[in-house]
C-alpha cells in the first residue's frame, strides 16, 4: 500500500469509527428508554437496529484495521493470509478443508484481540496505571480465557442481522443471547480502539472528503451574504 492510499485508508477507518460510535450511542439511548419506560415493540425495534448497526460497523472497523496491519486495503487480498489459509487447508481433509478461508484467520484474530486487550487492562490495573475502583479487575478476569466461539459468532451475527436479509433473523438469530454472552467483549473492543487519533474527543466531524461533501453541490450560495 503506497503512502497516499494509506492516508485515505486511515481516513476511511476514522469514518467507520465515527459510524460505530454513533450507533453505540444510539443503542445506549434506546436501551435506557426500555429500562426507564418499559419494553415495547417500537423501543425494541429501535434498540435492535442500533445494536445491529453497532455490530456491523465494529466488525468492519476491525477488518479494516487488520488489513492495514498487513499493508493491504482489503484483508481478503493479503498474500500472507492467503498463504496461511492454503497451509491450514493442507492440514485438513474432506469437509473440514473446504471450511477454511480468510474468515478463519480473522475469527482467530478477533479472539486474539480480546485476549490481548483484556490482559493489557489487567496489567494496567496491577501496575496502578488505572484505578481498580473505576475499572474493577473482575470485569476483565471474567473475559478470560476467551470463548473461542466469539470470532465466528461475531462474524455470523454481523452477516445475519446487518449484512444479509434472511428469514433466520426473525426466528433463529438470537441477538439477546449474543448480547448477554459477548457484550463485554464488544464494549472493550470498541472503547480500546477509539483513542484521540480516531477523533473520540472531537466536538465536530472532521473532513472526510467525499463523505462530508455529500449533497454540498445542492446548496446554492447565498448571494445576499456579504463576504469580507
Amino acid at each position: 500500500m503506497d503512502n497516499e492510499t494509506d492516508i485515505l485508508h486511515c481516513m476511511a477507518i476514522r469514518h467507520e469509527y465515527f459510524r460505530c460510535k454513533d450507533a453505540f450511542e444510539l443503542f445506549v439511548a434506546q436501551g435506557e428508554s426500555i429500562v426507564l419506560q418499559g419494553h415495547s415493540h417500537q423501543r425494541a425495534y429501535r434498540a435492535y437496529n442500533a445494536y445491529s448497526s453497532f455490530i456491523h460497523h465494529l466488525y468492519e472497523l476491525y477488518m479494516a484495521l487488520f488489513a492495514r496491519d498487513h499493508q493491504v486495503v482489503d484483508i481478503k487480498s493479503c498474500p500472507r493470509i492467503k498463504a496461511w489459509v492454503k497451509g491450514e487447508q493442507a492440514k485438513r481433509t474432506g469437509e473440514g478443508k473446504s471450511k477454511v478461508g480468510t474468515h478463519t484467520y480473522t475469527d482467530g484474530a478477533l479472539n486474539e484481540q480480546v485476549h490481548l486487550q483484556a490482559n493489557q487492562w489487567l496489567s494496567s490495573i496491577d501496575r496502578g496505571a488505572v484505578s481498580a475502583k473505576t475499572y474493577p479487575r473482575f470485569q476483565y478476569e471474567r473475559m478470560l480465557p476467551v470463548d473461542q466461539d466469539f470470532g465466528p459468532a461475531f462474524r455470523s451475527m454481523r452477516n445475519k442481522i446487518a449484512g444479509h436479509v434472511t428469514y433466520e433473523r426473525i426466528e433463529q438469530v438470537k441477538l439477546t443471547e449474543f448480547f448477554q454472552k459477548y457484550h463485554p467483549y464488544l464494549c472493550m473492543l470498541f472503547r480500546n480502539v477509539g483513542g484521540s487519533s480516531f477523533g473520540r474527543y472531537l466536538d465536530t466531524v472532521p473532513d472526510f472528503g467525499e463523505v462530508t461533501s455529500f449533497l454540498e453541490s445542492f446548496i446554492q450560495p447565498d448571494t445576499n451574504t456579504k463576504t469580507e
